[in-house]
């Protein structure tokens, strides 16, 4: 019974184990597979770890491989690895992967075997840019130059790859860091194809070089010759241990203190002789960056004596000469201490150059030389005088031989009581006005031989000595003379019938235009009106032999009706060719081409060239009665026109008028207004003078205040103003105006307030436009003289053109014996100044018989621009040694002088016997 108890009891156990291991096998889940990495392999690759991924795997799980395990490590639950032989892919197709857990399998996951595929090629290295740079630089990139190279290729530095750019199968750049090449050295360059293939490539070294050392200091940086030796400082950067100062270029025995620092002894043979050494670094194979000056001065100098030892106070700044020994040439001469710059001329002379600011005044001064910061054991003084006289001017400056005994003024500064105006070293009775002006009497005795003479002014020696010299000239006169009638009849050969006036003549005096009533300058001339005429003379040099003088007719015979005719001048251009002339009653200006010296087919004849103009309002018209002016070229015209204004006021408009005549090909006539002022308004009443060749400046007279409004008003006074229109002129040109007839101390003249009918008329200017010949009763023209007579003429140098450094200037014109000083008058003509300024021609009438009562031309030489040498002088043109003129009473007036300056043709007026003729003249020069 108890057997039986036992065997029900074991039977009961075993069932109960039974369930219970049947319910633990039921509880494990069926594994999946939810990747494969890789998933793919070519054939032909080489053994591999192959990741999957899924759910339910369990210790002691594997990885199957076309049903067949293989060699497995269980990661997680979710990741399993497992090594997969090249056996397993040595052929293309496809594996079924499944994963065997606790007897469970997973669903298969395919993995693919591609086919076989070419090999990466093994890369070649040829070349590196750059292959070399200097330790401590800034980042950069690498070209890597070569063959075989491949997307996916990475450049190795020293083994390590770099971030790399593919550019082609031969090129590849990588990029650097500065901590790539912090340290000198070198360093492997390779490149690496990815597999399949691939491989790295052959070793390229790139070498990091150490920069070179920089000196900045040298301590000291100076010793004087003959000195004992010493140890140099040498401060800088980059010094590394086998560094050594070079001395000349010869290392000796250095110290490195640090990487900032060196040490060097110096022997005292290296400082034995005076000048500079030449300090570097040489540090292995290289040198310093720079080299640095160690300065070797000389034992001080002596000083033994300097000339000039004395000089007057306000002299003019000189050099002084400086001797000793001991000089090098960094030597300075100190003046009072004060350094001058100085010349080295030797081991025993300095030339200093002492301002004149240094001699201003009296004193004593101390002069010495320093030469390395070491000043001359001893000095010399120098000593500033009481100031020598100076001249600044004279007048007069000349007279003719054997004129009379005269009162001559000298300006200048430092006269005193004591001084004496010396003639030629002789001493003349002087009288002392102020320490700035003196008088001295001139005996006729002293005139009666031509020559330059020596004008100085001397002072007792406590004040100062002798002035410089100033040449005074007694010349013998220079006389032109009248050389032909111009106005003549081609009847008679003598004076036409009736009178002439508006002459004007060319560059070389040959042509002359005129304007006449005469009715026998030509045949046939029947219009009963006054004509324009053109004369051949046949003088000057294009002349040709034989030429034979003649006159023809340039206005229209017939066309103007009674009461009218040519007006008030008749231009004629340098060349001949055009003539130009206002037709009065007919409101235009005509210009004749007579076609002299023109170059192809050419037909003589007029042509109208007034016109409107753009700009003004109203109506217009020429202004009759008011003559234009033509350019030297005869291209430009330079006219008044008269119009109304939108509120019924009249108003004069200048306008310049390009004709083209001359001009090249394509050449537009052009009209447009000018001096029209620096105002918004443009000035009402202004009268036109002259226009220079090429059309860019006018010479027009107008109210101060109308052209300029920041200028004080002086009421109804004409002035002359020059305006630069930038016709023809290069970009950039701005239009300006300038005040001609401006007084020495800079203010305007008082133009014509002593009411002479013709003291302003007629300004004009030289070819160029830079000289501008007026005349003006203002007394106060010319600095340090009053001019206590009528109207006088003057010439303004406006500096339009000149070399750098010209000032503007006026100069007094009506220069001849007693001419500005006893009562006269002086005026000019049209166009009366040479082409560069040099002759001017005027007329002059004295108030006394003994001083050409009867108005007579002059020509003033004014040596501007003429060779070094010249002395200006006045000729008086108007001689009529050969009986030319008829007329009893000989008076002649309105000079215009040939650009080239040797011929003026003047006109006789109406009222005297056998006036109102032109004649043309030699001026003497």
């Amino acid at each position: 019974m108890q057997l039986k108890k036992l065997l029900l009891a074991f039977y009961s156990v075993s069932v109960l184990f039974t369930f219970a291991l049947i319910g633990c096998a039921d509880s494990s889940p069926t594994p999946t597979i939810t990747s494969l990495s890789p998933a793919s392999a070519n054939a032909g690759s080489s053994a591999f770890t192959l990741t999957v991924t899924g759910t339910g795997f369990s210790s002691g799980a594997a990885v199957q491989w076309n049903g067949s395990s293989r060699s497995t490590t269980v990661v997680s639950a979710t990741q399993l690895t497992a090594s997969i032989p090249a056996a397993d892919v040595a052929s293309a197709g496809t594996a079924q992967v499944t994963v065997l857990s606790k007897g469970r399998t997973s669903t298969a996951s395919s993995f693919t075997i591609n086919a076989p595929v070419n090999p990466n090629p093994a890369p070649t290295v040829s070349s590196l840019s750059p292959a070399t740079t200097v330790a401590g630089g800034a980042a950069f990139n690498l070209t890597v130059n070569g063959s075989n190279f491949v997307s996916g290729a990475t450049v190795q530095w020293d083994g390590a790859a770099r971030p790399t750019s593919f550019v082609s199968s031969t090129q590849l750049t990588a990029n650097l860091t500065a901590a790539d090449i912090a340290s000198a050295g070198s360093k492997a360059v390779t490149v690496v194809n990815p597999s399949p293939g691939g491989g790295a490539s052959n070793a390229v070294a790139f070498t990091i070089t150490s920069p070179p050392p920089t000196l900045s200091s040298l301590l000291p940086a100076t010793a004087t010759a003959g000195g004992a030796a010493f140890t140099l400082t040498v401060n800088g950067s980059g010094f590394l241990t086998g560094a050594a100062v070079a001395w000349n270029g010869s290392t000796r025995p250095t110290t490195v203190v640090s990487v900032t620092q060196l040490t060097s002894s110096i022997t005292a043979a290296d400082i034995a002789t005076a000048g500079t050494a030449q300090v570097d670094v040489v540090q292995g194979s290289l040198r310093s960056t720079n080299q640095l000056s160690f300065t070797i001065n000389a034992a001080p100098p002596t000083l033994t004596s300097i000339s000039p030892s004395t000089t007057g106070a306000g002299s003019a700044g000189f050099d002084l000469t400086v001797n000793g020994t001991g000089f090098t040439n960094s030597a300075q001469v100190a003046w009072n201490g004060t350094p001058l710059t100085t010349t080295f001329v030797s081991a025993t002379q300095l030339k200093a150059a002492v301002p004149a600011v240094n001699v201003a005044s009296t004193g004593s001064v101390k002069v010495d030389v320093v030469q390395g910061g070491i000043h001359t054991s001893s000095q010399q003084t120098f000593t500033v005088t009481a100031a020598r006289p100076v001249i600044s001017s004279i007048s007069p400056t000349s007279v003719l031989v054997n004129a009379a005994a005269f009162t001559m003024t000298v300006n200048g500064t430092g006269f005193t009581s004591n001084s004496v105006l010396q003639w030629g070293g002789s001493a003349l009775v002087t009288h002392v006005q102020s320490s700035a002006v003196l008088t001295a009497d001139i005996p006729a005795a002293d005139l009666t031989t031509a020559g330059t003479f020596q004008i100085t002014v001397s002072n007792p020696a406590a004040d100062g000595g002798t002035s410089q010299p100033v040449n005074f000239t007694v010349a013998q006169p220079v006389t032109g003379k009248i050389v032909q009638l111009v106005s003549t009849s081609y009847l008679s050969g003598g004076v036409a019938n009736n009178s002439s006036y508006g002459q004007t003549v060319s560059q070389d005096g040959r042509y002359v235009g005129f304007a006449s009533a005469a009715t026998d300058i030509v045949a046939n001339d029947i219009d009963g009106n006054n004509s324009g005429f053109l004369r051949d003379t046949c003088v000057g040099p294009t002349a040709p032999a034989g030429c034979t003088p003649g006159t023809i007719m340039v206005s229209q015979p017939g066309a103007f009706t009674t009461g009218s005719g040519v007006g008030p001048l008749v231009m004629v251009s340098n060349s001949g060719r055009y003539v130009g002339f206002d037709t009065a009653g007919q409101d235009k200006i005509d210009v004749y081409d007579s076609c002299l010296g023109a170059t192809t087919s050419c037909t003589s004849g007029i042509t109208q060239v007034q016109e409107p103009f753009p700009g003004v309002s109203g109506s217009y018209r020429y202004n009759n009665g008011s003559s234009s002016r033509m350019s030297p070229d005869g291209r430009y015209l330079f006219y008044t026109v008269l119009y109304t204004e939108t509120d019924n006021t009249g108003a004069t408009a200048l306008v310049v008028k390009d004709t083209c005549f001359g001009a090249s090909a394509g050449c537009t006539p052009t009209v447009r207004r000018v001096a029209t002022g620096k105002g918004i308004t443009p000035p009402k009443q202004s009268f036109q003078s002259d226009v220079s060749e090429g059309g860019r400046y006018v010479l027009f007279r107008a109210y101060l205040t109308a052209v300029d409004p920041a200028l004080t008003s002086d009421g109804t006074v004409l002035h002359i103003w020059l305006e630069d229109t930038c016709i023809g002129a290069p970009a950039g040109c701005t239009e300006s105006y300038t005040l001609i007839d401006i007084r020495a101390d800079g203010t305007p003249s008082e133009g014509n307030q002593a009411n002479d009918s013709i003291a302003d008329e007629e300004p004009s200017f030289s070819r160029d436009g830079r000289y501008v010949v007026f005349s003006t009763t203002d007394k106060n023209m010319i600095a340090g003289r009053t001019i206590n007579n009528g109207s006088q003429v003057y010439l303004r140098d406006t500096c339009i053109g000149a070399p750098a450094g010209c000032t503007s200037s006026t100069i007094l014109i009506s220069e001849w014996p007693d001419m500005a000083t006893a009562a006269s008058r002086a005026y000019v003509g049209w166009r009366s100044v040479s082409e560069h300024g040099r002759y001017v021609a005027f007329m002059h009438q004295g108030d006394q018989v003994g001083n050409f009562y009867a108005p007579n031309i002059f020509v003033r030489d004014t040596c501007n621009g003429a060779p070094a040498g010249c002395t200006p002088s006045t000729s008086m043109a108007s001689s009529d040694p050969d009986g030319i003129n008829p007329a009893t009473n000989k008076d002649y007036r309105n000079p215009s002088i040939s650009s080239d300056g040797h011929y003026v043709v003047v006109r006789t007026p109406e009222g005297v016997v056998n006036g109102g003729h032109i004649f043309l003249a030699l001026t003497g020069y």
